[in-house]
């Protein structure tokens, strides 16, 4: 069916009250595509109850056609710039706003990588660092809400996050390099895009054949990132180098720990850890101190372990009661 005629599901999150979406918003209330009916129209303003009806009706999927996958991730972005600039948000609700909304763009994206998505991705990323730098409280109402259901638009998010949020705890850098690391972390599993899906949902052990596509996903990201704006190399080192390991175990290069920059190396040390802190279809997730116990005993001479200590101080500072 072309995508103009087809439904795609979207989350009710994703949709902003006091906004106008350009693209027709449908519910299910049948079976099938048959099923799906119009509730807004393009362009009609969207009120604050009605989306609390909408979710006391138990709805928390809408749906808009295929063919405008486009006009909502440009309407993603804009209202991520406009909850940004408003300064009567509390950081709470706008930290659940800047949340729900940066996964569906990651989702977009990964579902269409083409170049104008990435920059979008890009700019969204930028907004991401700009919040955890200026409001003292962003990073601790993000790990409240944190999603543990392991999806990669999620677990990119995720990353993005605690990769920002550690390198400002260490000072390691200036606010508009931060910006560019944020870039590579949002987008360090781009690559993914290119790579089958029936390997990425596979529920089991992969083959050595289906892992060696797998570890083509950092050379992947960086070709689809620099096809659109290029990105500076600390960027870009980040979607490359984030599954090498300090002692030479990693993907793609094999790289040592002397090879290997010191933002990818919290890079690395933050996809593990959500990656083990959140549930996947073959596996449960762990708890955040067993996560952190394995990467210390178990992972010791793959992680820096230094960073480590410094990730286990600031997940500290935020989970205390």
């Amino acid at each position: 069916m072309p995508e103009s005629l087809s439904f795609i599901p979207i989350p009710l999150e994703t949709l902003i009250e006091e906004s106008s979406p350009d693209f027709d918003i449908y519910l299910q209330q049948g079976s099938g595509e048959k099923g799906v009916v119009l509730y807004r129209e393009a362009n009609l303003f969207l009120s604050h109850n009605q989306l609390v009806r909408l979710k006391h009706n138990g709805i928390d999927t809408v749906f808009i056609r295929g063919a405008d996958r486009g006009k909502r991730l440009r309407y993603m972005a804009g209202q991520l710039r406009q909850v940004m600039e408003r300064q009567n948000i509390p950081t709470s609700r706008k930290t659940d706003i800047i949340y729900g909304l940066s996964k569906g763009v990651v989702e977009n994206v990964m579902e269409d990588p083409r170049i104008e998505n990435v920059e979008i991705c890009k700019e969204v990323a930028v907004q991401h660092v700009a919040f955890i730098i200026s409001d003292e409280l962003a990073f601790q109402n993000f790990f409240k809400i944190m999603s543990y259901d392991y999806y990669t638009h999620t677990h990119s998010v995720n990353v993005c996050i605690f990769v920002t949020a550690l390198i400002k705890a260490l000072r390691l850098c200036d606010e508009q390099t931060m910006k560019v690391l944020g870039m590579g972390a949002l987008l360090h599993d781009i690559g993914k895009s290119r790579i089958d899906k029936a390997i990425l949902n596979k529920r089991g052990r992969l083959t050595p054949e289906e892992f060696e596509e797998i570890k083509k996903h950092p050379e992947l990201g960086v070709k689809i990132v620099q096809d659109s704006s290029p990105l500076p190399a600390a960027g870009a080192n980040i979607i490359l180098n984030h599954h090498e390991k300090c002692d030479g175990s990693g993907y793609p290069r094999g790289l040592n720990a002397d090879g290997i920059d010191v933002y990818s190396k919290i890079t690395c040390i933050v996809d593990i850890f959500d990656a083990l802190t959140t549930t996947r279809c073959y596996k449960g997730a762990l708890p955040g101190f067993s996560a952190l116990e394995i990467m210390q005993n178990e992972m010791r001479d793959q992680v820096n372990q230094a960073l480590l200590k410094e990730l286990i101080v600031l997940i500290g500072k935020v989970s205390r009661p």
